[in-house]
């Protein structure tokens, strides 16, 4: 999960995109090329159990994220420890702008937005290896689209979004173990290992505009990790709602977004918190179990103003919700203004409902978490970029153990990861 130190308000993004064609040249080893799916581990079973989607009843707890709440103000080392990991810095493992941040057992791996890499640190922060298959050879990929991690066979799923989409799969040396054909889906927008028979993905309903290739009312689908099978997970979405809004006209393309996701991973258990659905369901081994009951997207009578909400984050004891309402200015230009946004935290022991904004002690400043990631049980991550750090520390905020690193940090360093583990 990658989580930049933002302002509370969201920012909202319009791109003017060219629709380029990605060229790559393959320039790997000889050998690299002669592996193939069939050195993959042996396939697994057919037998593989179905995933059942338990129902919700009235007894699941109520969130009503429409209304407002106190704001309480946390301070972090109330609620949780935090460990701060320094990203070592070598010729090999320049981090840049990263996303989708992964964290489990004595490794940290991330994607590099610039480089189109999947870097891998242990967990001190020490650089281990890193894939590096950028090109246009056959066990390359030409655009790092999503990417999510096995960690317990040091595999990694990485998304090609060049025409035609795949799914490409690679040990930790960088070998391609096996390739999915999704090419007959859209891209999705969300990925991760739900178990070792499957992957779960979301496609965002405003993603395509082919009428042969809708997504429908069912966005969350299971691609078998073996075969790529494609079936739908029995969640009916019948009003879908998208944080994006998107135009395309000629070879541009218009685009204004939300940076929140409709579902995260923590101690390897899939959350699915859609946009509009009121249900939150968590996984339960072979299911997915109902786990708490929000409000659904509310919209005005012309459709321009709605809410959107989503899990942001999830402990044992907390559950956190990100909530925008926003007002869709112009659909046709792609402007759209945020009217608000805010945190909502529901304590699972107390019942209680705050909106919620927790205080680092050491930057004086509120977390910002991002929505999604793969994290452990209790545990969040946010990430601090170098400059961050350095404009921090010339403007007093900083403090303890933080200040000592951004006190011997280089402006070229990678940045520092905090590893929060609530108490």
């Amino acid at each position: 999960m990658t989580s930049y130190l933002m302002n509370r308000t969201i920012a909202i993004f319009t791109l003017c995109l060219n629709i380029l064609t990605l060229i790559g040249c393959s320039s790997k080893k000889a050998n690299d090329e002669t592996s193939s799916s069939t050195d993959s581990t042996a396939v697994v079973s057919g037998n593989a159990d179905t995933i059942t989607v338990l129902p919700a009843d009235d007894s699941l707890p109520y969130v009503d994220l429409t209304k407002s709440y106190p704001l309480k103000k946390i301070d972090l080392r109330e609620v949780a420890d935090v460990k701060y990991v320094q990203l070592e810095m070598t010729d090999k493992s320049l981090v840049g702008s990263m996303m989708d941040i992964a964290v489990r057992n004595d490794k940290i791996l991330l994607k590099n937005v610039e480089s189109g890499e999947i870097l891998v640190f242990n967990i001190d922060g020490t650089y281990f290896t890193k894939i590096s298959r950028k090109g246009g050879g056959p066990h390359e990929y030409r655009f790092l689209g999503l990417n999510c991690v096995d960690f317990e066979n040091d595999l990694i799923y990485i998304m090609d979004q060049h025409y035609p989409p795949k799914i490409k799969v690679y040990d930790y040396d960088g070998y391609m173990q096996r390739e999915l054909d999704i090419s007959h889906i859209p891209s999705p927008d969300a990925m991760y290992l739900f178990d070792k028979y499957r992957l779960v993905v979301h496609y965002d309903p405003d993603e395509t505009t082919d009428p042969e290739n809708i997504v429908g009312s069912y966005p969350y689908r299971f691609i078998n990790t073996q075969t790529g099978e494609i079936t739908p997970v029995d969640i009916e979405i019948q009003n879908p709602v998208s944080p994006k809004i998107r135009k395309i006209s000629g070879n541009q393309m218009l685009l204004s977004s939300i940076p929140m996701l409709p579902m995260l991973k923590s101690n390897n258990k899939v959350v699915i918190s859609d946009y509009a659905y009121p249900t939150v369901y968590i996984q339960q081994g072979s299911q997915l179990k109902p786990l708490i009951r929000k409000s659904e997207c509310r919209r005005s009578g012309d459709d321009k103003q709605e809410t959107l909400s989503v899990v942001k984050a999830i402990t044992d004891r907390y559950i956190v919700f990100q909530v925008v309402k926003r007002t869709i200015v112009d659909r046709n230009e792609c402007a759209v203004s945020i009217d608000s946004q805010k945190e909502i935290l529901y304590d699972r022991k107390t019942k209680q409902v705050n909106e919620v904004d927790l205080i680092n002690p050491d930057t004086g400043k509120s977390l910002y978490l991002q929505s999604g990631g793969d994290v452990p049980n209790n545990t969040l991550v946010v990430a601090y970029p170098t400059m961050v750090l350095e404009t921090y520390n010339k403007k007093g905020y900083l403090s303890g153990e933080l200040k000592e690193i951004a006190e011997q940090m280089d402006p070229e360093d990678n940045p520092v990861l905090a590893i929060i583990t609530f108490k």
